[in-house]
């Protein structure tokens, strides 16, 4: 398989297929146990270390730590965002009105109550989208929310096509309708 600069690169396969297994491969977390994965003609864990590499990662499970919606969005960052590209960045990811509606120092506990589960993928979408990635990897990342929100946040994944390469992978058809190519497992 090879994924271009700038592409939208869909997976698609039913459970235990091992898209999940592919994206720890193409992340460096695990090595393969034949052949070889380069990321721009690096190994993975020399492409991720190198400065000025940017990733967005968005699990299947969102992540998520005890604190604060701003600090949740700020978790991994290495810079501080100004508040424009704060707002920006939830606005792509549809979460800016409830984000609006309990403030950003609204507190998450350790159990993840009082969100749902479809709020803690659009702020962990904002949250890679406020990285700037340049590789941008969501598995599985609109799963809990409504076809109307998909259809928003899959519209800004279009319009990154060309200046982010983006690896999306998906049980459903509807998000990888703007794929330049599709693996099926």
């Amino acid at each position: 398989m090879k994924i271009n600069p700038g592409d939208f690169y869909g997976i698609k396969g039913t459970s235990g297929k091992g898209k999940s297994t592919l994206l720890m491969l193409i992340t460096g977390i695990l090595r393969p146990q034949q052949g070889n994965i380069f990321i721009d003609s690096e190994q993975p864990e020399d492409f991720f270390n190198r400065d000025g590499n940017r990733i967005g990662y968005v699990g299947a499970e969102p992540y998520l730590v005890r604190g604060t919606l701003y600090e949740n969005l700020l978790y991994g960052l290495k810079y501080r965002p100004s508040e424009k590209e704060l707002w920006n960045a939830l606005k792509k990811a549809s979460a800016d009105s409830f984000v609006k509606e309990v403030g950003l120092d609204y507190k998450i506990n350790e159990d993840h109550s009082g969100i749902s589960a479809g709020q803690k993928q659009r702020l962990c979408i904002a949250r890679a989208f406020l990285n700037d990635p340049t590789l941008l990897i969501l598995d599985e990342a609109t799963s809990n929310l409504d076809i109307h929100t998909e259809k928003k946040i899959l519209d800004e994944l279009k319009m990154l096509k060309g200046k982010v390469t983006t690896i999306f992978v998906s049980h459903r058809a509807a998000p990888l309708e703007y794929a330049d190519a599709i693996l099926e497992m």
